[in-house]
């Protein structure tokens, strides 16, 4: 009997998944203020250089720390994952870097031309870091920051990011006080993340603003500190008619500032010069209160001396007694070419003393 053989056929279904050879890893992110930027105020106090040969170009001031008054910021951050131990500093300032000396970055101040600022923050453990510089932790005691969520920060006092060491360095010599008014210096950012995030967010935790001022030993009083008013006597408007031109027929009425000094060598380079609101029509000119009516003021040559210009200047040395007469002149120009309304104007300049 022939034997057959019969094939056996079965099937053979396999199942499985696939997995992303990747970790699912959480995200860091840069944290945001609620409500905004916070500004924050230190006050840096009056300090005192007693050396005149320390008012030079180069001179560094010691540090001082500063700290702000105390209070708080909510902060949220943009993350995946969490909770987290680590929220991280960061330190910037929109100030142009000028100098770098000894690690500290000396950061030119737009409103003072006599000064530079370096500023450090401190972090946990107390360690300063001198801005701008990146993601710096500040470790919580345990996994406390959450993403999407308000997180309290503390500010001012010793608290991280708080508290300020500051260095002013003398960027050139000057006479009596150079100040800081409310001057602006740097901000502080957050991220949150077991590391610190690619960069900083665009919005500011805080924004940190230092008061003080430098005096030096030597001082000039200009015209024993009284004003000098210059009396320009009765135009007619329709002499103001174009732009730029002193009123027609007017003749330019000149005066003296007297100065005196002290701890000033007689022989230094001692410079006059002019600030105030000029006219955003004719910058030659301080803005007087009538729109059309600006106010030039000259050397005794007729150079006009323009405003809140360092390299227009007079100048002058002093006598045996540190005392000199410094002669100018001054007269009214149109500013707009349109004929001004009657009546009284007034303007206001301030004279200022520069010296190497």
């Amino acid at each position: 009997m022939m034997k057959k053989l019969l094939p056996l056929m079965f099937s053979l279904l396999c199942l499985g998944e696939l997995f992303s050879g990747a970790a699912h890893a959480a995200s860091t992110g840069p944290c945001n203020p609620e409500g905004g930027t916070v500004p924050a105020s230190y006050d840096y106090g009056p300090k005192e250089i007693n050396d005149p040969d320390d008012n030079a170009s180069g001179t560094l001031i010691p540090a001082i720390e500063l700290q702000a008054p105390n209070g708080s910021i909510n902060i949220v951050c943009s993350c995946t994952g969490g909770p987290y131990q680590w929220l991280w500093l960061w330190g910037d300032t929109t100030l142009p870097l000028e100098d770098t000396i000894g690690g500290l970055n000396f950061f030119g101040i737009p409103s003072n031309e006599y000064l530079q600022v370096a500023i450090e923050s401190n972090t946990v453990g107390g360690t300063y870091y001198s801005f701008p510089f990146e993601g710096k932790h500040n470790s919580s005691s345990s996994k406390q920051y959450k993403c999407g969520a308000s997180n309290a920060i503390a500010i001012g006092g010793t608290h991280t990011g708080s508290l300020l060491r500051v260095t002013l360095r003398i960027k050139k010599s000057f006479v009596g006080n150079s100040y800081l008014a409310n001057t602006y210096v740097g901000s502080t950012y957050w991220t949150i993340g077991d590391v610190a995030a690619p960069t900083h967010g665009a919005v500011a935790a805080v924004d940190m603003f230092i008061s003080g001022s430098v005096t030096v030993p030597q001082n000039c009083t200009i015209n024993a500190g009284t004003k000098i008013v210059v009396d320009l006597g009765t135009s007619f408007n329709g002499d103001f008619k174009t732009a730029g031109e002193k009123a027609k027929n007017f003749t330019p009425k000149t005066f003296n500032v007297p100065v005196e000094c002290n701890d000033v060598n007689a022989y230094a380079n001692l410079h006059l010069r002019v600030q105030g609101r000029a006219s955003s029509d004719r910058p030659e000119a301080i803005q007087s209160d009538n729109d059309d009516v600006g106010i030039v003021i000259t050397n005794s040559d007729g150079t006009i001396l323009k405003p809140n210009d360092s390299t227009s200047y007079v100048p002058f040395a002093l006598d045996g007694s540190s005392q000199a007469n410094v002669t100018l002149q001054t007269y009214p120009i149109s500013t707009t070419g349109k004929m001004p309304s009657e009546g009284t104007f007034t303007s206001l300049a301030l004279l200022r003393i520069d010296f190497e």
